[in-house]
């Protein structure tokens, strides 16, 4: 996987990022109010 990809693969690209980065936020969270 490089940070330079397919114009198609854009949509995907986004969900998945966006996907991962409320994990990582959440589960951030969720160890800083423990």
């Amino acid at each position: 996987m490089s940070a330079i990809t397919p114009v198609t693969d854009g949509n995907d690209m986004n969900l998945n990022f966006a996907f991962a980065c409320m994990i990582v936020v959440s589960f951030t969270i969720a160890l800083v109010h423990t």
